[in-house]
């Protein structure tokens, strides 16, 4: 039996083409590490001391980990500098459990770190590291109150990197399959890197939904009616794409620890989308810029200071895509100049506003 194009068209190249888009802006964007490199996050509890106030001169934090692959290269700590350039040094030492002998010893200048940021410590690759258990400490040489760094709280709290050449993995293409499995496993371990990869899958993942729950909803003519016919479209009755949505976006205040300029994209045309599809009045948009306004302070007092971040940015991109709706919505009413008395006295109006208002001025 003949496919038509369109049918070829909405089951074959479309959710490729979304997939493609997904795995592409996964793999070069969702983790900052090369392609080459596993990357393994570890919490405190792989600490075997944990120290999260200052770390004063003589004092030291250690941890243990078991190396899950060959070409063991990187470590990265994650210190916090409490928003100062501190005069320390530290010593990052690093061996094999059971040996003597340091591995490699070295000093580093603390004014270097970024607050609540991770420091790479690169050490001479050890090509036969895999299930070999290392254990590492960081010592402050002249660390005081008021000049010193500490570990920082957030979690992943260090990382450790194996670093594969291609013309390694090119010439024993018997470790391949091995390093991709551990490459996506230990990518989808970091709650980030999923956090990620999922806000890039939802393109493909909201035209799925639609496809085979959500098309009776929203069926083909509507679609047309929405992009060609604007006056004859009528709004569906269902929002599950509006809760996967707002899901998405939570997870994106709450767990990630930075926001990337590909995943604000992607979510604010989403955001425009929903608009249309559900034909959303602005106040909505100024709900969610009040919500994430009124958490930040909160998150800022409570330091988690990642969370107020990222509730921060959101509440201003919705105010600005919120501002943009209403001078819309009065321009198709009203001729320019008058467009824009009445979104002065609508914003004044505006319930979400004045609280949004009051929370600002409320800040410090």
């Amino acid at each position: 039996m003949k496919i038509s194009f369109n049918r070829f068209v909405a089951f074959g190249i479309t959710p490729f083409l979304l997939m493609f888009l997904w795995l592409i802006l996964s793999l070069f964007f969702a983790s900052k590490y090369s392609l080459s490199v596993i990357s393994v996050a570890y919490n405190k509890t792989s600490l075997v001391s944990l120290k999260t106030d200052e770390l004063l001169a003589k004092q030291k934090v250690s941890a243990r980990f078991r190396a899950i692959a060959n070409n063991l290269g990187i470590v990265s700590v994650r210190f916090k500098t409490y928003g100062r350039i501190n005069n320390d040094e530290v010593v990052f030492r690093l061996r094999e459990e059971g040996k003597k002998n340091w591995y490699y010893d070295h000093t580093y200048r603390v004014d270097q770190f970024q607050d609540d940021d991770y420091f790479t410590f690169g050490l001479p690759i050890i090509s036969n590291s895999e299930g070999k258990t290392y254990y590492f400490e960081i010592e402050s040489t002249k660390g005081k109150r008021g000049d010193a760094v500490s570990i920082s709280a957030t979690s992943p709290v260090f990382i450790t990197q194996y670093q594969f050449t291609k013309q390694k993995l090119l010439a024993n293409k018997t470790i391949i399959p091995d390093f991709l499995i551990k490459k996506i496993h230990y990518s989808f371990s970091d709650i980030n890197f999923t956090i990620s990869a999922f806000i890039y899958a939802l393109p493909f993942l909201f035209y799925m939904l639609w496809f085979f729950y959500f098309k009776k909803y929203l069926p083909p003519i509507q679609i047309k009616n929405l992009i060609v016919k604007y006056k004859m479209y009528v709004s569906p009755d269902n929002y599950i794409l509006l809760y996967v949505y707002i899901f998405v976006f939570i997870l994106s205040i709450f767990f990630k620890n930075k926001i990337l300029l590909s995943e604000e994209i992607i979510l604010i045309f989403l955001w425009l989308g929903l608009i249309r599809i559900y034909i959303l009045h602005s106040s909505v948009t100024f709900f969610l810029a009040l919500a994430s306004l009124s958490i930040s302070p909160i998150f800022l007092i409570l330091n988690s200071e990642i969370i107020a971040e990222n509730a921060a940015m959101w509440a201003y991109l919705f105010l600005l895509i919120g501002t943009i709706q209403a001078i819309y919505g009065l321009y198709k009413k009203a001729q320019p100049l008058r467009a824009i008395q009445l979104l002065l006295r609508e914003l004044s109006d505006n319930r979400y506003f004045k609280k949004i208002k009051k929370v600002w001025d409320r800040l410090p």
